[in-house]
């Protein structure tokens, strides 16, 4: 992906992600008259919750499976770009993580560990969405959509256990960059993967970062919104959790011109 793309997007992120996020909100809000239960029949996860059940033609929301569809197809060419872009919820997380950085709260230290047990947290969660309605009949995943969380608290349904999930995705949000998204999201999860796959065959976006000082200060895996480990990738980020954001070209550009300065 060509350098100057990412300092445009880089330089007006906020703004971007902000709008771009406020516009899907808006469409599903009006689209659905305010009945913010209704956004599942749009939600691009319903086709993975109902799916089984769709399969039996008992469910099936039309407008969610075209969109789930439309960001599949996407994403094969410009991987998880609608994460960074689009997604309320990522832009929501993203202004939590800037909180909890000005309250000087303390970042959980990304580890080996740490990112793998994000990954199984999110397979966990798809095969769940997956499989739990198809024995209970149970659309397991709306006791963690936030969409629907603050639903239940706005009517006042299952309200303590709303309330005990929506609080701990915000409280963790304050302390892991967009925790939601990295742990939970499975629909960032099939997305990152088809990415990838579309990167075997076709021209998909891809940062290719080339750093002079080698990767060496490491600041473009400290400044990674998902926690991608790209001093190890030394500049191709063929990653599932790359959002396109731009943020490690940022640093390394940053970075190079205090160096020659200095």
């Amino acid at each position: 992906m060509k350098l100057w793309f990412f300092h445009i997007f880089v330089k007006f992120r906020w703004l971007i992600s902000g709008l771009g996020s406020a516009l899907l909100f808006m469409i599903f809000y009006f689209y659905v008259d305010g009945n913010i239960f209704a956004t599942h029949s749009l939600c691009p996860m319903a086709p993975v919750c109902t799916f089984f059940t769709f399969l039996r033609g008992e469910i099936f929301y039309f407008h969610g499976f075209l969109f789930f569809t439309v960001l599949v197809v996407f994403s094969l060419f410009v991987r998880r770009l609608f994460c960074f872009m689009f997604c309320p919820v990522g832009f929501v997380g993203d202004i939590l993580f800037k909180i909890g950085r000005a309250c000087r709260l303390p970042r959980i230290s990304e580890t080996n560990l740490f990112r793998s047990f994000s990954l199984y947290s999110r397979i966990f969660f798809l095969v769940s969405a997956l499989f739990i309605p198809l024995f209970t009949g149970c659309m397991i995943f709306q006791h963690a959509c936030p969409f629907i969380l603050i639903g239940d608290m706005m009517y006042g349904i299952v309200v303590p256990l709303a309330v005990s999930i929506f609080s701990v995705i915000v409280f963790l949000s304050l302390f892991i960059s967009r925790f939601f998204c990295r742990f939970i999201c499975p629909l960032g999860l099939i997305m990152g993967l088809t990415g990838r796959i579309g990167n075997r065959f076709l021209p998909t976006m891809t940062v290719d970062l080339t750093c002079k000082g080698g990767f060496s200060c490491g600041k473009c895996t400290e400044i990674c919104p998902t926690g991608i480990n790209i001093a190890k990738l030394h500049g191709k980020i063929d990653d599932i959790d790359c959002i396109l954001c731009g943020q490690c070209v940022e640093i390394c550009a940053l970075n190079r011109k205090k160096d020659e300065f200095h």
